[in-house]
């Protein structure tokens, strides 16, 4: 049985390291697992004045954890995709894999404080071309769209995370603070070395548990330092909040999941060459997301999970090639799980979306097919 105290840590580190894909995440009694996934996103973009477009992309992560001992584990991840692209126009492609990330988790004072390392190694690809790949990383930036991987390599890096949880009465709550740092790399080659910003995010959270379920509410802020190319500030990210509510029911065989969230964004930062300010707006719209995730177990190790989201973003503060007007989306489809005895967990699934970008000039239509395994030792 996991502690109540080591429960709230569990959320607050995946809330707090999801730019780590979730790899802080202390768990008592955990055996040594193994897991990958083989995720296919297909999206149809009708474009009133641009023409059709179609994007697809083939995402295979792996991942692994180690305890090393009571209290002290080791996490590692890695992946690769490959994307294609076809316009009226052109056909074009980028295969490529992630950086290899680690991270260390130690729970301490009774697993009510956790600290986490992470590395990450400039294993993925990098010194893309500039002329040909630009055009399949700006399919890839589009925020209307789904893709679980969004990027591929960078520069060494690392994050130090320090989270802590106690009860406030009949809540219990969690504060945790995370700064996450990437080192210079060249993105694309022959241009030179590029600098990511840093970034900081604090995550505060609260959950009540109920007879059946439990509620919870969380909220995370992130900071941005300058990016900079050969040394020299060109662009900052805005700082943004994260608002999240949501609830879990469980009776029986039947579990529900359902979740809130709102992403606020500031306003970007653009400088010229002797790093005065051209240029603020905000870049992308604000995000609402709302999910519902249902489970129907059966004997013998099998689930059936449907699953519901949608999403609307609003305009940004762009003008001219700039501007983003409003988008959303419905996804819509479901899952079946089947866990075998002394053996692996095995799911499969998919989902379909449907909704429009930039105001309704263009009509988005999507499917997400996926299948993933997971193995302990």
């Amino acid at each position: 049985m996991i502690k109540q105290s080591k429960m709230i840590l569990m959320a607050l580190v995946l809330i707090i390291t999801a730019n780590a894909d979730g790899l802080a995440q202390v768990v008592a009694g955990r055996p040594p697992s193994a897991s990958t996934r083989i995720v296919f996103y297909h999206w149809s973009l009708d474009d009133k004045n641009n023409g059709s477009t179609g994007f697809s992309q083939f995402y295979f992560p792996i991942k692994g954890f180690v305890p090393v001992r009571e209290n002290l584990e080791v996490l590692f991840f890695a992946a690769g995709s490959v994307n294609d692209l076809k316009t009226d126009y052109q056909a074009t492609g980028l295969t490529g894999a992630s950086d290899i990330r680690f991270q260390i988790n130690q729970s301490l004072s009774d697993d009510r404080i956790i600290i986490s390392l992470g590395l990450n190694l400039p294993t993925g690809k990098t010194g893309l071309t500039f002329d040909t790949d630009t055009t399949v990383l700006g399919i890839l930036s589009r925020n209307y769209l789904n893709f679980p991987m969004r990027r591929f390599g960078q520069g060494l890096g690392g994050n130090i995370l320090i989270g802590g949880a106690t009860m406030l009465g009949s809540l219990r709550g969690g504060l945790g603070l995370l700064f996450e740092f990437t080192g210079k790399y060249e993105p694309y080659r022959g241009l030179g070395k590029y600098n990511p910003g840093n970034f900081v995010s604090i995550t505060a959270g609260l959950d009540r548990k109920q007879e059946k379920g439990i509620l919870f509410a969380d909220i995370t802020l992130t900071f941005y330092t300058p990016d900079r190319y050969e040394g020299s500030k060109t662009f900052k990210q805005s700082s943004q909040a994260f608002f999240r509510v949501g609830s879990r029911y469980q009776t029986g065989r039947y579990q529900g999941d359902f979740r809130l969230g709102y992403l606020w964004r500031g306003r970007n930062t653009q400088y010229d060459a002797n790093e005065s300010v051209t240029d603020q707006f905000q870049l992308f719209g604000n995000e609402f997301t709302a999910q519902l995730d249902l489970s129907r177990y059966f004997g013998s190790g099998w689930a059936v999970s449907p699953a519901w989201e949608i999403k609307f973003i609003s305009a940004n503060e762009g003008e001219g090639p700039n501007q983003l007007r409003s988008s959303h989306y419905v996804g819509l489809g479901g899952s079946l799980t089947k866990a075998i005895k002394n053996g692996p967990v095995l799911s499969a699934g998919s989902k379909y979306f449907a909704g429009s970008a930039n105001s309704g000039s263009i009509t988005i239509n999507g499917v997400n097919i996926f299948t993933s395994a997971t193995v302990t030792f």
